[in-house]
Parts: structure tokens; sequence; C-alpha cells
């Protein structure tokens, strides 16, 4: 359609009396600046990115010469000599001036009094033709002219804005060419008056900026899988950009697989996890209180066997544990072998868990292997993890009877060897 004489609308018939309505809704409209083959129309109904023409680039900085560039940096006297302030101006910046009466920097604020029309500074940025840019600039007080943001084409200026003083001004603009510089290899910006006048551009709060703006890159998801060791996947920009590449980080989102190979790790946000809630299959148990995988660790710990009333000047041959936590169970094996057993007192433990157990229930502990016991006949060894804490506490269980005792330092010896696992929540 043609914007000049044409109205745009979606779901409304306006050239009628009266309007007819899109009876229903509408979702994802978009509106290219191009006509769309065939191909294009079913890609983008099938939910693949259909590239705009000319929708911008990476947004880097392209005030980037040298520092002093953003923000008027490198102060400079003026001194009425107009040909040897624009030498010194032209060799401390990236920037150059040209036919003005005078210039000076003082302050991050650069002055400059300009003789007539298509007199000021520019600066080459790399534009390229066809591509969108924005100007970011502050400016001070200007008198007697207007300051003007121009680019070449080839045989005269094209002017794209006036800069309002005293201001952060910020322009939106797509480059002059001629047929030569089609390539942007010679795109200029310039900062132009229109009379005679005085111009302050101010850069102690606001540094100068141009950047290309638009769509930066639409990736579409194939190649995700990567190369074929796995490793920084392949994507293919269909922005307009060309920004083809291979990243590390990549991620593909609202992207449905199914089967996803890894080749790195998945990274949870604290307190996040796998969430189970759409299983159904079977069904879930009567007693559930949640659903979401939400930690993984593990690691050793060192078993200790200790009083509940204190152990001291003790030995060990081996101290041996290791754990594994998922969620908030936690599964612990330990093997201890003693060559003192030094001073216990109070109730026999087993002392050292990594995490501390809830309070809500105690558990059991297995013990599969016991070497140099000492216990009473009939009687059977036996330990559970206190609630809140880090200890299991050992118990002699009478075999025909149901009589249960705390272990002391009299059941072990100095040599006693003890293997077992247990599991626990936290």
């Amino acid at each position: 359609f043609n914007t000049a004489v044409d109205t745009l609308s979606i779901g409304n018939l306006q050239k009628s009396t009266p309007g007819y309505f899109f009876d229903g809704s509408i979702s994802k409209a978009t509106v290219h600046n191009r006509a769309l083959s065939a191909a294009e129309v079913r890609a983008a109904y099938n939910g693949q990115a259909v590239s705009y023409e000319y929708v911008g680039g990476k947004q880097d900085e392209l005030v980037a010469g040298t520092a002093v560039d953003l923000d008027w940096g490198t102060d400079l006297a003026g001194g009425g000599d107009a040909a040897a302030d624009i030498v010194a101006f032209n060799a401390a910046y990236g920037w150059s001036a040209f036919d003005i009466d005078d210039i000076r920097v003082a302050s991050n604020v650069l002055t400059m009094t300009t003789a007539s029309t298509e007199d000021g500074v520019y600066r080459h940025v790399g534009l390229v033709a066809g591509k969108k840019f924005r100007l970011r600039i502050k400016t001070g007080a200007i008198t007697g002219c207007t300051l003007q943001l121009a680019t070449y084409n080839g045989s005269t200026y094209v002017y794209h804005a006036d800069l309002v003083a005293s201001s952060i001004n910020e322009i939106e603009f797509t480059p002059a060419y001629d047929s030569s510089e089609a390539t942007g290899t010679n795109g200029y910006i310039y900062l132009w008056s229109n009379a005679a006048g005085t111009i302050a551009l101010d850069a102690s709060s606001t540094t100068n900026s141009v950047v290309q703006i638009g769509c930066v890159a639409e990736y579409l998801p194939s190649g995700i899988n990567g190369n074929t060791d796995g490793t920084n996947p392949s994507w293919v920009d269909t922005s307009g950009n060309n920004l083809h590449g291979t990243t590390s980080t990549a991620t593909a989102v609202n992207h449905e697989v199914g089967a996803l190979t890894m080749v790195d790790n998945i990274v949870m946000a604290n307190g996040k996890g796998i969430d189970f809630s759409a299983m159904t299959t079977p069904a879930d148990a009567a007693g559930m209180t949640g659903e979401t995988l939400s930690d993984y660790e593990e690691g050793t710990w060192l078993p200790v066997l200790g009083g509940s009333g204190g152990t001291s000047a003790q030995s060990y041959t081996t101290q041996d544990g290791d754990y594994v936590k998922i969620g908030n169970a936690v599964f612990c094996s330990f093997y201890i072998w003693m060559s003192d057993k030094g001073t216990i007192t109070s109730s026999l433990q087993l002392q050292g868990l990594p995490f501390t157990s809830t309070t809500a229930k105690r558990s059991g502990v297995t013990l599969s292997y016991l070497d140099h016991w000492t216990t009473t006949a009939s009687h059977l060894v036996t330990a559970f993890v206190e609630q809140g804490s880090t200890v299991a506490v050992f118990t002699e269980s009478e075999l025909d009877g149901d009589g249960v005792v705390a272990l002391t330092t009299s059941a072990i010896e100095n040599d006693t060897q003890l293997m077992g696992s247990l599991f626990y929540l936290i």
C-alpha cells in the first residue's frame, strides 16, 4: 500500500460506511518493508523468522577512534588564530573542524565560532547506505545560528535534523550516499551551522555517541545441537543483517524437540529446578507434597565415632564418607577403622553428617559390617539419625525382648571397624 494515500487498518475496513470489523482475535500482526515471496509467507505461517530489509545492525559504538572523542577529553585553549586552532583540534580528536573562526575545549565543553553556512565539525563513522543510525549528543548554548546534522550524497549535503540548544539530542537518521559511497566506507556525519554564530557542545555529563539501530539479529533455532563435537552451535541470522556465526552461550527459547542432546551443563537459578507436575502417569500418591527437583549435590564427608558428651585424643586408620543429595534427600555411606578410640563421653554417636537433618522425623541407619565391637549376647547394634542434628545415635536392642539402650564407649575398642549407609531428609 502507499502510506501517502492509503490508511493501514487491521481488523477494520475503514473505506466503507459503516465500517466492517473482524469478529475475532488477531495476533502477531507483522508489517514488512518489502513484498514477501510465497515461500516466505508460508515460513511466517509456520512460525519461522522472515527477514526485514535493512533493519539495522550490531549497535556497536561508532565514535570509537579515541576515548577523548566521546567526551571532548583534551582541553584546547584556542588563541584567535583560526588556522592554528583547527590544526590543533584535528590532531587531538578523530573529529575535524572546517572553516571556523575559533574553536576551543575546556572541561569537556567544545565551543566554536562559525563564519557562515556549512561550517562546523565532522567525523567519519562508517555509515552504511540504507541503514538507520542514532546520534546522541548534548548541546550547550547556540547563538546566531542553527546547528544541523547532515550527510553527503556526493554533490550536496542532505540535512536530517536541527539540534536543540542546551539539550540532549537523540536523532535517528538514514544517511545519504552517491553510488561511489554505496559500501559506506566514506560515511561521514557533519554538524554544520546555517549561519555565523557560536555553538557549544557539552560532553561534561553526556558522551557523544553514534550507533546503528534496528533489529540486531533474529536467529533460527536450527543448528542448536552444534558442530559434530557438540560445541559452538551454528546460528543463521534471518534479520537481513547477515550476522551469521557460532556461539558457546546460545540457548533455544520456546523450541520444542523430541530429544535434546546437551553438550554442557544446565544451570538453574537459585531456588529453581525441574518441575514434574505435568506428569500424570503414574498418578500422584495421596501424600505427595512436591514435584520440583530443585537441587543435586555430591561430595565427601568425614565420619567420626564420638560421644554426646565429648570426644578427644582419637586417631583413625581410615575415615571415609561419601554422600549424594537429591532435593531434600541425603544418601550417605561410611567406613571407619579406628587406631585409638581416645576418650568418648556419654552416648556413642556417628558424627559429622554433611547436612542437618529435618526436625520432623528420625531415619534409620544400615550397618553392614562391624568388627571389634563388644555388645551383650543376643543383642543387636542399631542406629538412627537424630532429629535436627548431624549425628546418628547407636543403640543396643534385645532380640528376645523389647529393651533398647544407648551404647557407650565400652562397646568399641581401639581397632573397631564400622561400615554402613544411611538415608535421611533435611
